[in-house]
């Protein structure tokens, strides 16, 4: 069924997954930075252990925010340190036995080459159905959550405003500009004096590196999900992204997208839904690959002799 202006949805996330419409995600594989390459849309996802970094975050920032116990019954504090195996957070949640992970020598002892994706095992064997932090990841995100919570936002603590905040918020409308179904998952909700806020909250390299990605392909999501909230539920005028730095000395910050005047945020609006078009017409014509990018041109910079 095409969802229609049906506004927050009572569901699950796995049924929101399963439900029809443009979301962001998808929007952005396509986009390519500025130019539409169905390829990138069709590439197979290829999961890092590193990207559960985002998650075990958002959890976190929940728990701290709500009281809630989401981030321990997903995560424990690992006593081994360094970088887990990719494929060791998939093996968890497709409850494999984790003992067939173990790498033997042809005589039959455990392999010295895979000494640490061992002491995971161990560790996570120990913990059936938990995915282990490790230590540095463990003290980082505890300190980064404890920064963000005393952040300060429009002249409020951030804590303060996610304590009356719903996570986690399924929607769906029907865009009265394109006439498209679409959807989005957002991380947090806060209504304030009649006025929507959907906080997305980030963990970043650095913030030079958030700030390409918000240049890149973030403002698609500020539009998407600001116009699902007006379509959808009421008024919202922006989107803050609540930003985490991994970077030394680990700081957060508060990021806006600035447009710089109403007709580069109209251009942008533009980009917005004709990427929408673009993106459902492929859909629509069987998900063909292109096989190609248009011409691009590179600066180069040769000192003078």
């Amino acid at each position: 069924m095409t969802p229609k202006r049906t506004g927050k949805l009572e569901i699950t996330e796995e049924e929101y997954r399963k439900l029809p419409g443009l979301n962001f995600s998808s929007l952005a594989a396509f986009y390519n930075k500025g130019t539409y390459s169905p390829d990138h849309a069709l590439m197979t996802f290829q999961f890092k252990s590193y990207f559960e970094f985002g998650k075990m975050f958002e959890s976190l920032i929940q728990d701290m925010a709500t009281g809630s116990k989401e981030f321990d019954v997903r995560f424990f504090q690992s006593t081994v340190d360094g970088t887990m195996p990719d494929d060791l957070i998939k093996w968890i949640d497709e409850k494999e036995d984790l003992e067939n992970h173990y790498v033997y020598t042809q005589k039959g002892a455990l392999s010295g080459t895979y000494k640490k994706r061992h002491a995971f095992l161990d560790e996570a064997r120990a913990h059936p159905g938990k995915i282990p932090v490790s230590t540095k990841d463990w003290t980082m995100l505890h300190t980064l959550a404890d920064r963000m919570m005393n952040m300060k936002y429009s002249d409020a603590l951030v804590g303060d405003l996610l304590a009356n905040a719903e996570f986690q918020v399924p929607i769906a409308w029907t865009s009265s500009v394109d006439g498209l179904d679409k959807k989005a998952l957002i991380d947090c909700l806060v209504e304030l004096n009649g006025e929507f806020h959907p906080f997305d909250i980030k963990t970043t390299a650095d913030f030079k590196r958030f700030g390409y990605m918000l240049s890149d392909k973030y403002f698609i999501q500020e539009i998407h999900y600001t116009e699902g909230i007006n379509e959808a539920l009421g008024v919202c005028m922006t989107m803050p992204f609540l930003v985490a730095s991994k970077e030394a000395p680990h700081l957060c910050q508060p990021w806006e997208v600035d447009y710089g005047d109403i007709d580069r945020k109209s251009l942008a609006h533009d980009e917005y839904h004709d990427l929408c078009s673009a993106y459902a017409k492929w859909i629509g014509d069987g998900r063909k690959p292109k096989g190609w990018l248009p011409l691009t041109k590179k600066k180069i910079y040769i000192q003078a002799v």
